[in-house]
C-alpha cells in the first residue's frame, strides 16, 4: 500500500484566475487582422528609423521651398522713384519715371511673380507632390523593407505565427500597416509643402489669387494625390514582396 498522501483530483483543484489586466479579443478572421495593424502601426510609431524618416522628408520639404523664396527676394528690385526738384519759389516739381523705367519695373515684377509662383497655390501643391514622389519613394521602401525582413532575421515571425495569427493575416496586418502610414505621411508631408509656401511667399509681397478653388480643382487635387498615393504603394508592395522572399531587409531595399 502506498504512504505517499493523496493529492485532490484535477476537477477538485480550483480554476486558475486570467488576470484582469489581460484582455482576449475575438478570435475571428477581422478581429485579429485588425488587431494585428494595430500592433503594426504601434510598433512604426516606436521605430526611431520611421521618425528619422519622417523628419527628413520634411526638412527636404521646407528647403525645396526655400529656393523659390530666394529667388524671389533676389529679384525683389525697389520701384524706381521719380525725380523731383524745387525752385525759387519753394514749389516742387516732379518729373514722372521714364517709360522705360516703368517697362523695366513691369518686367521685374513679372519674373518674381514666375519665380515665387511654386510658393502659391495650385502650384505648391504639385511641387509638394513632385518632393513626395522622390523622398517618399526612398522611404517608404526602406520603411516597408525593414518591417518585414526584420521579422525574418530576429526570428520573431516564428513567435507570431504559433500565438494564433495566419501567415495570410501577417502579411494583410502589414499592407494595412504600410497603407495607413502611407496615406497620413503624405497628406502631413502635403500639408506641410503648403503652409511652408504660404508662409515664405509672404516676404515676396505677392497676393495668392484664388479663382482656381473651385468645386472641380477640389476634385482633380484630390485625384491627384490619390495617384500619387497609389504609385507610393506599388513601390512598398515590391519592396514587402522581395523582402518577403529574400527574408532579409536588405533584399526588399536593394531589390
Amino acid at each position: 500500500m502506498s504512504s505517499i498522501p493523496q493529492t485532490a483530483t484535477e476537477q477538485d483543484m480550483p480554476a486558475a484566475k486570467r488576470s484582469d489586466t489581460v484582455i482576449m479579443g475575438h478570435q475571428d478572421f477581422l478581429s485579429v487582422l485588425f488587431r494585428s495593424i494595430g500592433a503594426e502601426l504601434y510598433k512604426l510609431r516606436r521605430r526611431a528609423m520611421s521618425k528619422i524618416l519622417l523628419l527628413i522628408a520634411t526638412l527636404i520639404m521646407i528647403i525645396t521651398f526655400l529656393f523659390p523664396a530666394l529667388g524671389a527676394l533676389a529679384n525683389n528690385s525697389p520701384l524706381p522713384q521719380a525725380s523731383c526738384t524745387t525752385d525759387s519759389n519753394g514749389q516742387q516739381h516732379c518729373t514722372p519715371q521714364s517709360l522705360q523705367d516703368t517697362a523695366r519695373q513691369v518686367i521685374a515684377e513679372k519674373i518674381k511673380a514666375d519665380i515665387s509662383a511654386p510658393l502659391r497655390l495650385p502650384n505648391s501643391l504639385a511641387l509638394s507632390v513632385t518632393v513626395i514622389n522622390l523622398v517618399g519613394t526612398i522611404s517608404l521602401i526602406i520603411l516597408t523593407g525593414t518591417i518585414v525582413g526584420s521579422e525574418y532575421g530576429i526570428g520573431t515571425i516564428r513567435l507570431m505565427l504559433i500565438r494564433g495569427p495566419t501567415r495570410t493575416q501577417f502579411f494583410l496586418a502589414k499592407i494595412g500597416a504600410v497603407i495607413i502610414y502611407l496615406l497620413a505621411t503624405l497628406f502631413l508631408l502635403i500639408l506641410v509643402g503648403i503652409i511652408v509656401g504660404a508662409l515664405f511667399n509672404l516676404t515676396t509681397g505677392i497676393a495668392v489669387d484664388f479663382s482656381f478653388f473651385t468645386a472641380e480643382w477640389i476634385v482633380h487635387a484630390i485625384l491627384y494625390v490619390l495617384i500619387t498615393a497609389l504609385g507610393l504603394f506599388v513601390y512598398s508592395m515590391i519592396a514587402l514582396c522581395l523582402a518577403t522572399l529574400g527574408k532579409t531587409t536588405a533584399a526588399g531595399i536593394a531589390g
